[in-house]
């Protein structure tokens, strides 16, 4: 279906499917281009083979990824941003064949050809007169994009997403999702995250919007960030909880600067009730989008569309995350996985029949997450803990050690694991602070060192250098709180529960 429509938006020669900083594609130009190189894939890939893409939002990297499922491949997407260590690791870890690289920087290996930005132009020319027919497309069951995320092992994991997974994108309606017809949508998110198929498959090629990409170093720079929707004027944002924080510190970022403003969508991270009302309060008539997604669900589970006298209304003190969307079944259970009424809390299970397609080579991480019922249901235990009332589910908190940053899944084990390899580490713990909203601010890490060491904060900057060697910087602690011992547990290993006390009682939540 994906691949019809774009087929289909490509008759209209002059419309256009993206937009970077005035350099527009059209549906034409994209098609033709990922058919000429989807072409090229066929003739020197072997069938099956994996595609790694490392950039930014360049226009050409979503030829890429059509080229990809144009010729039956699969595309594991990264950003240049990527510390090298970690882009190696994936590289390996995912068995890619080719790398098509839009950034300056080099990885440093040889054992996988890479193909730069000029080089893939000129193949993209050589092959413009190539057509792919439908036998070449990727089928229904075939893997489409492994997205790595942050992994409990010390090590991201690859999720397995294949073509069928997008049935829920289709199946759901405009409540949901954000976009229209050749309506102007900001593309805030990052093609490694699994919020790019809601712009890209939905936003762009099903509903025919024009994506305008925002480099990511944007998205750390505010201004930057407003001014570039101030020269766009877009009718649709989809923002995480701390991009639209920072936003609202300008006063332009209102209504009055901003009239075409439809929509805002905010995923990825808890959305505060205070953060939603000052939202209406700059923009009284749009409607707010709350979305709840996760990378082995490929899309929006659950979700609902709030105007200002609704959330006026809102008695609850949270804002609700909403209901699932059709092509869903949303359920809590308790600890035993048993249904547990409404009003109690419990662990949301999805049971739909589309989900990814487990863990890239982690089998048993695979069988821990998701099941099968007597009925052939498979079902998706997603570690958060919620409370369903009135029909509308609320985020309580993780079951796990795993938080959210900027919307970036981060496992707490992944950076401790990543502490522990600095030589002058002996144990770590991290922990999260998190404000009276619920959002997570930064992480504090807790040490134990090898030695004694006279100037610690030295030390500390040496560790925090090191680590950005190999973790994205939303992954690395702002603060390391040096300390002599662990408290433990009568196994004598480290005492998590006096750890997470010591830790609130430094940072109180809420202030």
């Amino acid at each position: 279906m994906i691949l019809e429509m774009l087929r289909k938006r490509a008759q209209s020669s002059d419309v256009c499917a993206v937009d970077i900083h005035g350099n527009r594609m059209t549906f034409k130009m994209l098609h033709e281009r990922s058919d000429a190189l989807a072409s090229y894939f066929l003739k020197t890939l072997e069938p099956k083979a994996k595609v790694m893409i490392l950039g930014d939002k360049e226009n050409e990297y979503l030829t890429v990824m059509f080229a990809c499922l144009k010729s039956g491949r699969a595309y594991v997407p990264l950003t240049s941003s990527l510390p090298k260590e970690r882009a190696l690791f994936i590289l390996k870890d995912s068995e890619a064949s080719l790398v098509i690289s839009f950034s300056d920087g080099d990885l440093g290996q040889k054992e996988v050809p890479v193909i730069k930005e000029s080089e893939l132009l000129e193949i993209i020319y050589e092959y413009r007169k190539e057509k792919v027919s439908e036998e070449s497309w990727l089928s229904y069951e075939g893997m489409m994009a492994l997205l790595y995320t942050s992994g409990s092992t010390g090590n991201p994991k690859g999720v397995m997403n294949a073509l069928g997974d997008l049935e829920n994108l289709f199946l759901a309606s405009e409540e949901f999702y954000i976009g229209g017809h050749q309506e102007k949508v900001m593309n805030n998110f990052s093609y490694m995250f699994s919020a790019h198929m809601q712009h890209v498959y939905r936003t762009m090629v099903l509903m025919g919007s024009t994506l305008y990409a925002v480099p990511s170093e944007y998205q750390k720079d505010p201004e930057k960030l407003l001014n570039q929707y101030l020269k766009i004027q877009p009718e649709y944002l989809g923002l995480i909880a701390t991009s639209c924080s920072m936003l609202l510190m300008d006063e332009r970022f209102s209504a009055s600067h901003l009239p075409q403003l439809k929509s805002i969508a905010l995923a990825g991270e808890v959305c505060g009730k205070e953060l939603v009302k000052e939202v209406f309060r700059r923009f009284p008539k749009i409607t707010v989008k709350i979305q709840y997604a996760s990378t082995e669900l490929t899309t929006v589970a659950i979700g609902c569309t709030l105007t200002k006298d609704a959330v006026d209304e809102l008695i609850e003190e949270r804002i609700p995350l909403g209901k699932a969307v059709p092509s869903i079944d949303a359920v809590l259970v308790d600890e035993e996985g048993n249904l547990v009424p409404e009003g109690e809390k419990g662990e949301l299970v999805i049971f739909s029949r589309r989900l990814c397609d487990g863990y890239y080579k982690l089998e048993e991480e695979t069988k821990r997450t998701f099941f099968v019922t007597d009925s052939g249901r498979r079902g998706f235990r997603t570690k958060d803990l919620m409370i369903k009332k009135e029909g509308l589910y609320y985020y309580l908190g993780r079951l796990d050690n795993r938080v959210k940053i900027g919307g970036n899944r981060v496992e707490l084990e992944e950076v401790e694991s990543a502490l522990n390899e600095e030589e002058w580490i002996h144990q770590s713990v991290v922990r999260p602070v998190v404000d009276k909203e619920g959002t997570v601010k930064f992480l504090v890490a807790y040490v134990t060192l090898t030695s004694t060491y006279e100037n610690r904060s030295k030390l500390f900057l040496d560790i925090r250098k090191g680590l950005k060697e190999r973790l994205p910087s939303y992954m690395i602690p702002q603060k390391i709180i040096g300390m002599d011992v662990f408290p433990q547990n009568s196994s004598g290993k480290i005492d998590r529960f006096a750890m997470r006390l010591h830790h609130e009682a430094l940072y109180s939540y809420g202030k």
